[in-house]
């Protein structure tokens, strides 16, 4: 994250934006702490290889879909309804070399544009909790038949004690 775009940004701003344009206005590539483990994991669960083809369906600003093309060669397609967050992916994937296999396209999870039998893995990363079922019909009608859904969701730990617990619901209730 650049810290200093993020304390340069006005709170007028940033007012009443969703978080997906917080999150790209701010150049966050990812929520994520454990950083780039959890798509490594799925491309590893995925057989993600050179000869796959990937949707990441809310990719944000890019970062996971950039990622993803270099670490294994797939040729991998973002898709995101803010068009803020795929300009910012497109300028990352511009400075990647492996700019040539990863695109970004404006739009919308619950009318996803492509052909019956598309892709080889579907990936939400973060996204899941704010789709309805329509969404998920379209990942299973864009996918291969042998194709995977893959499903990187923020998950309570259980060993979280009660009074943190309590904060991190006043928090989100506040957000």
């Amino acid at each position: 994250m650049d810290v200093e775009k993020f304390f340069a940004a006005s709170v007028k701003e940033l007012e009443g934006l969703p978080y997906y344009e917080v999150v790209s206005r701010l150049g966050l590539l990812s929520f994520n702490t454990q950083g780039n483990r959890p798509i490594e994991l799925v491309a590893e669960l995925t057989n993600i290889s050179g000869s796959s083809t990937v949707l990441i369906v809310g990719c944000g600003s890019g970062g996971t879909a950039v990622h993803l093309a270099e670490a294994t060669g797939a040729a991998v397609l973002g898709i995101d309804v803010s068009a803020v967050s795929i300009r910012g992916a497109c300028a990352l994937a511009s400075k990647s070399p492996a700019y040539e296999n990863v695109f970004f396209l404006v739009g919308d999870a619950h009318a996803l544009p492509f052909k019956i039998g598309s892709f080889d893995v579907v990936v939400t990363e973060y996204v899941a909790f704010f789709l309805r079922q329509s969404a998920f019909e379209g990942f299973f009608s864009a996918l291969k038949p042998s194709g995977y859904v893959a499903l990187a969701e923020l998950m309570k730990d259980p060993k979280v004690d009660a009074a943190a617990d309590a904060e991190i619901l006043k928090a989100e209730e506040s957000y």
